[in-house]
């Protein structure tokens, strides 16, 4: 269970309450007076994980048929904990819309409420190839992707002895922020 999961109440007096009320994870699991929990959008309090039965995935997309792409910045969250481990200040991580940004979101949203449901994942501006793989994950394509695998072309090319970098028009200042420069650096490292 992660944040954002939608569920369902099952074998407890709440169930009875809110039946067929499907509710969303505002928190991952944790441990509560010996108990595991989760915190619920809508509810105060933590509620027993053992009384919340995961909505089926097909379910859970129903109403989410859109991908957003936002450039803002981000803010790293933190949690405090004393000496036994427990929480006992915490600073969530957030993500504000900015077109001067550096960072780079995405997620689902849901189409009848324009709200981002589950995990969004934020990337800096110049990571291309992770923010094009995340939106192809969330498309989930019933097909093959007809995407060439240039990781395995360009591993492969530097390995016969070819530099694909000899061909690059980028100044060298960016080199080290480039996807192929990472890959030929493991292939160096593997050679060692």
């Amino acid at each position: 269970m992660r944040i954002g999961t939608k569920v369902i109440m099952v074998n407890c007096r709440e169930a009875e309450k809110y039946e067929g009320r499907v509710w969303v994870t505002r928190s991952k699991p944790f441990m509560c007076c010996g108990k595991e929990v989760v915190l619920l959008e809508g509810k105060s309090g933590g509620f027993s994980t053992k009384c919340l039965k995961i909505v089926d995935e097909e379910e859970q997309r129903g109403g989410i048929n859109m991908i957003f792409i936002a450039k803002g910045h981000a803010y790293v969250g933190f949690n405090k904990v004393d000496k036994d481990g427990n929480i006992i200040e915490r600073k969530p991580g957030r993500f504000e819309e900015a077109p001067d940004g550096g960072s780079i979101a995405v997620g689902l949203m849901n189409s009848d409420t324009y709200k981002v449901e589950g995990d969004v994942c934020v990337f800096g501006d110049w990571q291309a190839a992770e923010i094009c793989a995340k939106v192809l994950e969330l498309l989930a394509p019933t097909r093959p992707a007809n995407i060439p695998d240039f990781s395995n072309i360009i591993r492969k090319a530097y390995a016969d002895g070819a530099d694909i970098c000899e061909y690059c028009d980028l100044s060298c200042d960016r080199c080290k922020y480039c996807i192929v420069n990472e890959w030929r650096e493991e292939i160096e490292e593997g050679k060692q």
